[in-house]
């Protein structure tokens, strides 16, 4: 742009610099700031507390029409200068709070502010959470703002989720030379992964230092890419957060055979349709069906997870992994009464179901014993066996923690107690080792948060940047032990009087029985 005024040229200045200073307006399109990636230039936007952001930047071309229930395919390039300043929207779900598209393989970045080019800094890929049905890289309770405020590149993808993201099929299965369908949401992941190989350096990113890090349903995706061989090299660390794919429980990863006859009945729920007839519906009447969860589909990955862990055979990188001390899931905490509990373990557990008993009784503390149980059968075994995959010396090393973060709410929303939202629920750590407790207010106040709660949250944020950087999560004042199969210890973090300390691992005097424990079995269609 040339400017021949001098009073011009005065006000074009000024205008330029209330927009790099204003929170949240967008920077000036120039060439300074503008940013080059796979398929183009891009802008972003300043945000407060001096941060960058670049928001929407493509990482796949549309998964539309023949693209549908194809691995991604190459970013379709753009001329000019993207506006990289609007969040994207998450991919096409039900029930969604905000808008939803089929067209949504966008990712999300935010960066220290200034120019980082050759800064080299760690970086953090985060998967979001959902039951691989739901979920959004734009969600404000999981931003990467609180990171990047510390030194962290913060990258966050959308993946597809529910039938657009994992129906399997035989007729899809001869679409690839490698026989397999399902899994597009684990592959769009993966994708994001080498687009950040590939392009994270304009940033100031460091390509040979990144952590992938999840909640939930993203956290089982962590687990599940440290799991596959295609993910191998692009990642140093995960951190999992409350979930894994490593647990007995049938369904979490089906077998292909399951997956692909629940792609035959999603087929007859839609008339029988051929899948290219099937390409040419509506994706609202596709999402009406149910085509999930991922599978162990032979391509990416070529077994169930527990069982590459135990064999030694997943990408060899550091492990931060934990859950919350409330948290737990299944069918004993759906039991009204101590007889529903002691009958639902007998069902699920048939004869194991009285040594179970023996140490979570059905007594007049049933509940919370049921609670216990179903807490360190599933969380607890499946963090568990994800640190015990890294537990060799000759591995990189793997550290579990337990949280007791409690929510603090607005007098108008104080729950009832005793109720989920009055525990350490499950997700009530993420925001905190995120450093983004604020995303709950935005954009409507949820959440009362005490001096307390910031603080551990700089604490908390403090123990993933040093994770981050180094591998591991000690920090001044606060040292994290090394998980040891022979004398089991996690960091516990506000689990009594806001103390940070070394305590057993939940079930620890247990373990040998529960990790021979298996429901009887059950396959899900």
């Amino acid at each position: 742009m040339r400017v021949k005024s001098p009073t011009l040229l005065r006000l074009v200045i000024l205008a330029f610099a209330s927009l790099a200073s204003a929170p949240g307006d967008a920077l000036p399109v120039t060439a300074h700031n503008s940013v080059h990636v796979t398929g183009g230039l891009v802008t972003g936007k300043t945000l407060a507390g001096g941060v960058n952001a670049y928001f929407g930047i493509p990482f796949a071309a549309p998964p539309l029409g023949n693209f549908r229930w194809q691995r991604p395919q190459a970013v379709v390039p753009w001329t000019g200068i993207r506006q990289a300043t609007t969040l994207p929207p998450a991919c096409l779900q039900p029930k969604a709070k905000g808008a939803t598209s089929e067209d949504c393989l966008y990712l999300n970045v935010w960066t220290p502010r200034g120019d980082r080019a050759g800064s080299r800094l760690p970086v953090v890929v985060y998967i979001y959470g959902g039951g691989f049905s739901a979920g959004s890289a734009s969600d404000p309770a999981s931003a990467g703002t609180g990171l990047a405020k510390k030194g962290i590149v913060f990258v966050a993808g959308n993946y597809r989720v529910g039938t657009l993201g994992f129906m399997a099929h035989p007729d899809l299965d001869k679409e690839n030379p490698q026989g397999a369908s399902g899994n597009y949401g684990l592959l769009d992941q993966l994708e994001v992964l080498k687009w950040v190989r590939a392009n994270i350096t304009a940033f100031g990113g460091d390509p040979a230092n990144v952590t992938l890090a999840g909640l939930s349903a993203g956290s089982v995706s962590t687990s599940a890419q440290h799991a596959s061989p295609l993910a191998k090299g692009l990642f140093q660390r995960v951190m999992g957060i409350s979930a894994s794919s490593l647990t007995w429980e049938a369904g979490v990863f089906r077998s292909k055979e399951a997956a692909e006859r629940n792609g035959l009945k999603v087929q007859a729920q839609l008339g029988g349709l051929s899948i290219a007839q099937m390409r040419a519906l509506p994706g609202d009447k596709i999402m009406e069906t149910r085509g999930g969860p991922p599978s162990i589909d032979g391509y990416f990955l070529t077994k169930d997870p527990k069982d590459i862990f135990a064999n030694g055979e997943q990408n060899d990188v550091a492990a931060f992994v934990g859950f919350t001390r409330d948290e737990g899931y299944g069918n004993l905490l759906l039991a009204n009464s101590a007889d529903e509990y002691r009958a639902t373990a007998k069902t699920m557990y048939g004869p194991e179901a009285e040594k179970l008993l023996a140490i979570y009784p059905a007594d007049q503390n049933w509940k919370q014993n049921a609670h216990l149980a179903s807490r360190d059968i599933t969380l607890g075994m499946a963090m568990r066996r994800w640190a015990m995959g890294q537990a060799a010396p000759s591995r990189k090393p793997a550290y579990v923690y337990l949280t007791a973060t409690i929510h603090h709410f607005p007098p108008s929303m104080t729950p009832v107690p005793g109720t989920r939202n009055a525990t350490a629920f499950h997700s009530s750590d993420n925001s905190f080792w995120l450093n983004d407790l604020d995303g709950f207010n935005d954009p409507q106040i949820t959440r009362a948060w005490t001096p307390a709660d910031y603080a551990l949250a700089d604490k908390m944020s403090d123990m993933t940047v040093a994770f981050v950087k180094t591998g591991n999560p000690s920090v001044p004042g606060i040292p994290v032990p090394r998980y040891d199969p022979a004398n089991e210890t996690v960091i516990g973090i506000e689990v009594e009087d806001g103390v940070i300390a070394p305590m057993p691992f939940p079930g620890r005097d247990n373990v040998t029985f529960l990790r021979s424990l298996k429901v009887i079995p059950r396959e899900r269609d």
